[in-house]
């Protein structure tokens, strides 16, 4: 995501679109579709359009609107420069999870979504996860032991790639 707003959220949500829309063979219900951190979010608005078979959000981002006091004070304390930019901008409208959880449970009932978390994610991530899963009918939760918000982390891999071969 070039710019982390509704419209760039919008533009990367069509590239993905368009990205699986060049392989005109396939159909939704082979589409096994992951997307993580920020990721997770493009994921979402693909999940309501194409309504894939499968699902996995991992870790997803803090970046909600439902977020945005508690992403603040972390900012200011960690000093972390790109969150701080995101997070004390109340001109940058930030997604809101309970919508996107609202649309996913009225357009997509079918879509099988398994949310993932690492154990070494940030509390909030946790708590985003946890939220998501009890809050979408029908998707499940795992948490990952000794990982955290990098596919890079072995064993965060291991239980993606593990997960997509057990579908």
């Amino acid at each position: 995501i070039e710019v982390f707003n509704e419209e760039g959220i919008e533009k990367y949500t069509e590239d993905i679109l368009a990205k699986i829309h060049s392989y005109p063979d396939s159909s939704a219900d082979e589409i096994y579709l992951f997307g993580m951190s920020i990721g997770a979010v493009g994921a979402f608005n693909v999940i309501s359009v194409i309504k894939p078979k499968v699902a996995i959000i991992a870790s997803p981002t803090i970046f909600f609107e439902e977020n945005r006091v508690e992403a603040k004070a972390m900012a200011w304390h960690t000093k972390e420069f790109v969150m701080s930019m995101m997070v004390h901008n109340d001109d940058v409208a930030l997604p809101k999870l309970s919508q996107i959880i609202d649309d996913i449970n009225k357009k997509s009932p079918s879509t099988k979504i398994i949310v993932m978390s690492g154990s070494k994610d940030m509390e909030m991530v946790k708590s985003n996860a946890q939220i998501i899963s009890d809050s979408i009918r029908g998707s499940t939760y795992q948490l990952i032991s000794n990982a955290g918000d990098r596919l890079a982390d072995k064993a965060y891999l291991e239980a993606v790639l593990g997960l997509v071969e057990s579908l």
